[in-house]
């Protein structure tokens, strides 16, 4: 009989152990429901912010979604997930980064035209793979048909030292371009450190336009990081783009521009011309001879503006790492051009008004 007890008693440990083991595999491989490798016991939690909650239609702001981990440390590689709960306007969104930069990713919420009373009420959510999730509520109103304002950038990425042209067109309540109107632009997030703009107050062109050149920061090089633009009008319309510097290479060789039309608008009058000169510097200050320039016509508004010589041909740099070329006007007055220079690693811009 005691040999039974005994036997019975090992059994029982036996069974204890097995089940300890099967729990011990089940934590390890993710087991139960929204768990993942990093995140086993799916204890990461989010949070959710936005730059504004009270907006009007055709406004934007910015969403930021935090994840942590329980203990209050950053969650990265999780994967964020937006979308509306509520959607009385016919608002957008658009991510920027769902792949997670030290624990955040962002999105711009756009508020939409589409209420059918004069108030509306949005609800966006942010969630995770463990199901965890956020929500961030907007309440707003339509503006009456107005002034509206888009805003684009010429490139979404950079890398090294590349420019982006960030574009405000403004329009009446017919899509009508509106020249003369001031548009505001700021930097809202700066993820590359000191990132900069051209100019912060732009009078928009006969075509509507006001550009501004951005350029990243090199705050966190080995980061691929987001920096966020918003362009604003006087009567409260506004647009975020959000673009994203790629880690940098070593360091490298910059380049600026200078030009000697006048520094009053019109830069520049129709059909004539001015020089357009490139200083390229090493990362130490010290200008550069022997640097291949390429001068090329980015944007062009005033018809057919022409560069001598010819856009797209090498000018090396001199002595001074001075490179020039001339600009010669589009026929069309009031209007806007765009004039880059770009070297191995570097890249600069310069608006141009007729």
């Amino acid at each position: 009989m005691g040999k039974y007890v005994i036997q019975s008693k090992r059994i029982i440990h036996i069974s204890i152990m097995i089940n300890l083991l099967l729990i011990m595999v089940c934590l390890l491989s993710s087991c139960g429901s929204g768990a993942t490798s990093g995140d086993p016991l799916a204890t990461d939690s989010v949070t959710v912010t936005a730059t504004s909650t009270s907006i009007s239609s055709g406004q934007s702001c910015i969403i930021t979604a935090t994840v942590k981990h329980a203990d209050g440390r950053a969650a990265t590689g999780r994967t964020v997930s937006f979308s509306f709960a509520a959607n009385d306007s016919g608002g957008t969104l658009t991510v920027s980064d769902n792949g997670m930069n030290n624990g955040i990713a962002t999105a711009i919420y756009t508020a939409g035209w589409g209420a059918t009373t004069s108030k509306f009420r949005d609800i966006v959510v942010a969630k995770i793979e463990n199901g965890a999730g956020a929500s961030v509520v907007f309440n707003g109103s339509i503006v009456p048909g107005g002034v509206t304002l888009a805003l684009s950038a010429s490139r979404s990425t950079v890398s090294g030292t590349q420019i982006s042209l960030i574009t405000a067109n403004v329009t009446d309540g017919n899509n009508v371009p509106l020249g003369g109107v001031t548009v505001t632009f700021s930097l809202l997030l700066r993820g590359s450190g000191t990132p900069a703009l051209s100019s912060t107050s732009v009078v928009t062109d006969g075509g509507g336009k006001a550009v501004t050149v951005y350029s990243p920061g090199l705050g966190s090089p080995t980061d691929t990081v987001d920096d966020a633009i918003e362009a604003t009008l006087a009567n409260g319309s506004s647009q975020i783009v959000i673009l994203t510097r790629s880690n940098l290479a070593s360091a490298a060789n910059t380049v600026s521009l200078a030009s000697s039309c006048s520094t009053n608008t019109p830069n520049v009058a129709p059909s004539n011309s001015c020089v357009i000169t490139a200083t390229v510097k090493n990362p130490f200050g010290s200008v550069v001879s022997g640097i291949p320039v390429t001068f090329a016509i980015m944007a062009s508004g005033t018809g057919a503006p022409l560069l001598t010589p010819a856009a797209g041909t090498a000018i090396t740099t001199d002595g001074n790492g001075n490179a020039s070329t001339t600009y010669t006007a589009g026929a069309i007055a009031g209007k806007t051009d765009a004039i880059t220079a770009t070297i191995t690693g570097g890249e600069a811009a310069i608006i141009l008004t007729d």
